[in-house]
């Protein structure tokens, strides 16, 4: 990565460093969470950026090799499995900011998988919202739907365990995007009809 000024000596450092960390975790994990906050200034779509989206994917990249080799030595720590799934949705989301949704649901998915496997309802509920808004953006809005009703189910189980304002604030946002995913647009209307309900999450009523 070509980079100029003190900026760029500390990013270069930062890469010599990574690659004589190896076999420390602790210093691996804050190399980690270095490169995603230098990632996010770069390009993350969600804060204030330099609009450098291949600097930011590279960046967000290395994090998640770094944050990789943490939870391979600790495969039960929760700490760690958080961080990498953290940092599979931050690629994700700087991937399809860019129009790369095919590789920006497979990154979503990748975090999903670890979020199941911890049963957390925190990292399930962001998961699952992240990618129901690129299913929308690739044009798969039942797919999206089907994303976005696991979403609600997860911050429904947040909110019921804490009724806290941010869990409230959450619930009212996924509700909304299930709304949107169910805006009458024609090709959403034409896509909905073809799915079978069991996979739409729609259920027809009994007629009188």
């Amino acid at each position: 990565m070509a980079v100029q000024g003190h900026r760029g000596e500390t990013l270069v450092h930062r890469d010599s460093v990574a690659r004589e960390s190896s076999g420390d975790t602790a210093l691996q994990a804050e190399l980690a969470a270095a490169y995603e906050k230098v990632g996010d200034v770069q390009g993350s779509p969600f804060v204030a950026n330099l609009g450098h989206t291949a600097a930011a994917a590279e960046s967000d990249r290395k994090a998640l090799v770094l944050e990789q080799g943490v939870a391979s030595r600790a495969p039960d720590g929760q700490k760690a499995m958080r961080a990498l799934a953290t940092g599979h949705y931050k690629l994700a989301d700087v991937q399809a900011s860019t129009g790369q949704t095919a590789p920006g649901i497979e990154s979503s998915r990748s975090g999903l998988a670890l979020a199941e496997r911890m049963a957390d309802s925190s990292l399930r509920h962001r998961g699952y919202l992240r990618l129901g808004d690129i299913l929308i953006s690739d044009g798969k809005p039942v797919d999206a739907l089907e994303s976005y009703r696991r979403a609600l189910a997860a911050v429904e189980a947040l909110a019921a365990k804490s009724n806290v304002t941010g869990n409230r604030q959450s619930l009212a946002q996924t509700v909304a995007r299930v709304g949107d995913a169910l805006v009458p647009r024609p090709r959403n209307i034409v896509l909905l009809r073809k799915t079978p309900p069991s996979r739409s999450g729609l259920r027809s009523e009994p007629r009188p």
